[in-house]
């Protein structure tokens, strides 16, 4: 059975069991202080897959009672966050028999939360009494990659050409632009969401030759250069003669 949510809270002094078979699929998963969750797996395995983020707070409870570090699987995909948020945090009260795939994501683990299984994580931040030990007893049925076969394939041609890029190309370094000024800004409309260096959401609309990118520690959403038909509308609007509405029709069509 297969379940999805797109948020889901567990409150104070309420209870969710996850009975597997099941993969339960979630974009927010949060367990108040208080709140207990319960893994389920003796008709099944439970597979719970996190897009956006997995806050189990201090003084929540999570349990595996059937103790087979093969049962259960926590498995996190690549989530974006502002410097300093980790998308990640197990702070819970639990001995905890699984594993815990996030390979691509940063992971919080409070000194309450006692890993029995395995755990990858792309960084690992851990509370002082933190302890996890690994179990290998079982894991052919474990969702984790296993290397399943191997060849040996020939370098591609293009790839054995150690000749200088330059030469190759027919250019020469000394004609090309300099990097910061090869890009043309002049005419480029740009819309924008980004985050700055204080981890602040912000946007811009406007042209680009006014938008500083020194600003930008991480894009959120751009929107593609305006073409050439389209400039001319973007400079009504800039003149007064085209509306805000009409303007962001046009953006949104690139």
């Amino acid at each position: 059975m297969a379940v999805r949510y797109t948020s889901l809270t567990v409150l104070a002094d309420a209870e969710l069991v996850v009975q597997g078979p099941c993969t339960l699929v979630v974009g927010t998963l949060a367990l108040q202080a208080g709140a207990e969750m319960t893994f389920d797996t003796t008709d099944g395995d439970v597979t719970l897959y996190v897009e956006n983020a997995i806050d189990l707070a201090p003084g929540s409870q999570v349990s595996t009672p059937a103790l087979r570090p093969e049962d259960v699987s926590i498995q996190v995909g690549e989530i974006a966050a502002a410097p300093g948020v980790v998308p990640v945090n197990l702070e819970a009260t639990s001995d905890f028999h699984g594993t815990i795939y996030s390979p691509d994501t940063a992971v919080q683990v409070g000194s309450e939360f006692e890993v029995y299984g395995s755990m990858v994580a792309k960084s690992l931040e851990l509370a002082p009494g933190v302890r996890l030990h690994f179990d290998n007893a079982g894991f052919d049925g474990s969702p984790l990659p296993r290397l399943l076969s191997w060849r040996i394939v020939e370098i591609p041609a293009i790839a054995q050409d150690r000749r200088d890029p330059f030469t190759a190309l027919g250019v020469a370094p000394e004609d090309l632009e300099v990097l910061a000024e090869a890009h043309d800004l002049a005419g480029v409309y740009l819309a924008i969401s980004y985050l700055d260096h204080d981890g602040t959401v912000r946007s811009f609309s406007g042209l680009e030759e006014d938008f500083d990118w020194l600003d930008v520690a991480q894009v959120l959403v751009a929107n593609s250069p305006l073409s050439p038909d389209n400039l001319a509308l973007v400079d009504a609007a800039s003149a007064g003669e085209l509306s805000s509405a009409d303007r962001d029709a046009v953006l949104a069509a690139q």
